[in-house]
């Protein structure tokens, strides 16, 4: 997206805001956009209990800060509430819904970039998109917006592309060596050694031909124990985990591309495109060519 496109995504009028730094847009440079990580926008507003944001798809990953009161959310069918000094991460390709229930103050920004996807996918299959107690990321996310907003002429277009890059980079491995810290601790409370392997598999290969039976074979684990732990963490089966990261890159294809539909079939791992066609719209409730023109 390039900043004449981030004002359809941009609410015209949000209720229960008492008081908000100027929303900042970043005009990230050609480069910026096709390698780096890069903000899109973002700001940070004072709210009260009648502030709420529902969404159903933007193309775009967003982190918030909670700097004093809380924030409720719902997210990938799953609700918690975030407090000051959390940091959450979603990734708005999927529905989302937050909204405060008092007085609270939080810094956002949305963001995407080259690598961003793993990321996300990795810290939400071990953790989840609530970090909490999570102060050194939220400085830096702050950090951030101050300096978008500085408008410091002293640095090049590429050189302020290059500095914002290495800061949302280190919110992110500062997000990811907290879940790995984490882990070493309480790895058996979460998710099992083989399912996280398992998903990390799928989501770099869900463009072959990925079953549970090849899986159990790479994982030197029986199918038996793959299947139930996929049902028991993830309340679904092995194929239909691996047809909705299809699903979720052919959406991320038809907004961001203008690769023919026929592409976006076989670089998803479908081989029929009537198959494809089929699978998307009961997932998604539209074809993918009515997806193309209502969120490119």
């Amino acid at each position: 997206m390039t900043p004449k496109d981030y004002k359809k995504w941009i609410p015209a009028d949000e209720s229960g805001i008492l008081g908000k730094k100027a929303i900042q847009i970043n005009d990230a440079g050609r480069l910026a956009r096709a390698v780096f990580l890069h903000p899109l926008w973002g700001g940070t507003y004072r709210v009260n209990s009648d502030y709420s944001c529902k969404r159903e798809y933007m193309n775009s990953f967003l982190l918030f800060f909670i700097e004093s009161g809380s924030l409720d959310y719902v997210y990938e069918g799953a609700s918690f509430t975030a407090h000051a000094g959390d940091v959450v991460l979603l990734d708005c390709k999927n529905h989302n819904d937050y909204r405060s229930s008092g007085l609270t103050r939080f810094s956002y920004l949305h963001f995407q970039g080259n690598g961003v996807q793993a990321y996300a996918d990795y810290l939400q299959d071990v953790n989840g998109p609530l970090f909490t107690d999570s102060q050194d990321a939220g400085d830096e996310l702050t950090s951030i917006l101050d300096q978008m907003r500085s408008g410091d002429v002293s640095l090049s277009r590429r050189q302020l592309d290059e500095l914002l890059h290495r800061r949302l980079e280190h919110v992110l491995v500062l997000l990811t060596r907290r879940v790995d810290e984490s882990l070493e601790v309480h790895y058996d409370d979460n998710v099992p050694p083989d399912l996280s392997a398992a998903i990390r598999y799928i989501n770099r290969h869900f463009d072959s031909d990925v079953s549970i039976h090849a899986l159990s074979k790479i994982l030197n684990t029986s199918e038996s124990q793959l299947s139930h732990a996929f049902k028991r963490h993830l309340d679904m089966g092995v194929h239909q985990f691996v047809l909705e990261c299809r699903i979720s890159h052919a959406k991320y294809l038809l907004t961001t591309s203008k690769i023919p539909i026929a592409q976006i079939t076989k670089e998803c791992g479908f081989t029929v495109s009537s198959h494809f066609s089929s699978s998307f719209k009961k997932l998604v409730g539209v074809s993918p060519s009515e997806f193309r023109r209502n969120f490119s």
